[in-house]
């Protein structure tokens, strides 16, 4: 019985043995890691907003299979590693783009401080204990915005326009790309006079990429205009803050008994709409009274009808046009006035002329503040 036990004891040393069992293991050495520089950049630099990181790691008894990244907003961090919100990776370099959206009040360049920390991460899940790491001062350009419409070219920066008011801007950015705008309204005597609203006043619109906006002003007084006023952000949230005249802002004076209408004339035409027949007579908006003069022409002729038109005077161009016989009513559908075809009347190529008066009206449609301004010419057709 004891021989047996102690059979039993070997054989367990043995096992132990051949399976390293209790063996002196060595701990994980952790990885080290390194900033390249470039292209990453000098500490305490002046860089663009747009920064490209390059690192490597080593780790001296295996090997590295990620990284962990993360960026404090200041130049220095005084703060836990572990309280910094870390994102793993797997590359070694890439290209960041970080905030520089300290402006000055005089002045056309804004900053941002920044750190960026990288650690490697071995094989065994170690982690280096002292990432690598830079501090920088990122730089961008102040973005402009730029009114592009209701304004003409001989304007200065004030317009009268009717209480449908529409305004258009785009922007530009030196180093960058404009992401964002957001325009105020207010009374230009208004405090704070002659001057835009503050920057966290609740005139200002919230931020947004679209770059028009339509609105209903109702008319101050003869000698009391609305200012309007727009700013543009870029990519690095560096936001505009000087506003010139005509630039960025506008004068607008409301006068509500302006109208800003297209306008459309139809013309009878001898022949198939195919062919290029001897022009018979037009009729226009511009000559009201002389549309109600008929046309005089044979039984049985055939005819072709075709418009032209222009847009309002704050409008870019007329987008739909309808026809219609003896029907002065405005129409239940609309064509695209840009396609040549649309132009014509009737769908067909040919009108017949019949007995007596026959209207042929044309009406057209701009693309004028929210619903477009419609103008409408008719041509009567006096069958003999």
């Amino acid at each position: 019985m004891k021989k047996h036990l102690m059979l039993v004891v070997g054989l367990v040393a043995f096992l132990c043995l051949a399976s390293s069992c209790g063996k002196d293991e060595s701990p994980n050495m952790l990885p080290d890691t390194t900033l390249l520089s470039p292209p990453s950049p000098e500490p305490g630099s002046d860089h663009s907003y747009s920064v490209e990181m390059a690192w490597e790691g080593e780790d001296p008894d295996g090997r590295v299979v990620a990284y962990e990244i993360a960026w404090h907003s200041g130049i220095s961090y005084t703060g836990m590693l572990d309280s910094l919100e870390w994102d793993r990776i797997t590359v070694a370099d890439s290209t960041f783009v970080v905030s520089a959206d300290t402006c000055p009040e005089v002045g056309n360049s804004c900053q941002g401080s920044h750190t960026f920390f990288v650690r490697a991460i071995d094989d065994n899940g170690g982690k280096d204990p002292t990432p690598a790491s830079v501090s920088f001062n990122a730089t961008t350009i102040i973005p402009h915005a730029r009114i592009i419409y209701p304004l003409r070219p001989q304007e200065e920066f004030a317009v009268d326009l009717p209480t449908c008011v529409k305004v258009g801007w785009d922007g530009s950015d030196q180093d960058g790309h404009v992401v964002q705008y957001r325009y105020a309204w207010k009374p230009y005597e208004e405090l704070p006079t002659h001057q835009p609203p503050p920057q966290l006043d609740h005139r200002w619109s919230p931020w947004s990429p679209a770059t028009e906006v339509v609105a209903t002003l109702l008319p101050l007084g003869e000698n009391s205009p609305w200012s309007f006023y727009v700013q543009a952000k870029d990519d690095a949230g560096a936001i505009e803050n000087v506003f010139q005249d005509r630039r960025n802002h506008i004068l607008i004076y409301i006068d509500d008994g302006l109208n800003s209408r297209a306008s459309a004339s139809i013309c009878a035409y001898r022949g198939p709409c195919s062919g290029s027949g001897a022009l018979v007579d037009c009729r226009s908006t511009a000559n009201p009274s002389q549309m109600d003069i008929p046309i005089n022409v044979d039984v049985g002729d055939t005819l072709c009808f075709r418009a032209s038109f222009l847009p309002g005077h704050y409008a870019k161009k007329v987008t739909s046009i309808a026809f219609a016989v003896n029907d002065p009513g405005e129409p239940a559908s609309w064509k695209d006035a840009t396609v040549e075809a649309n132009r014509t009347y009737p769908p067909s190529g040919i009108h017949i002329v019949a007995a007596d008066l026959n209207y042929i009206y044309v009406w057209v449609e701009d693309d004028y503040c929210e619903f477009g301004s419609t103008a409408t010419a008719y041509i009567i057709i006096n069958g003999q």
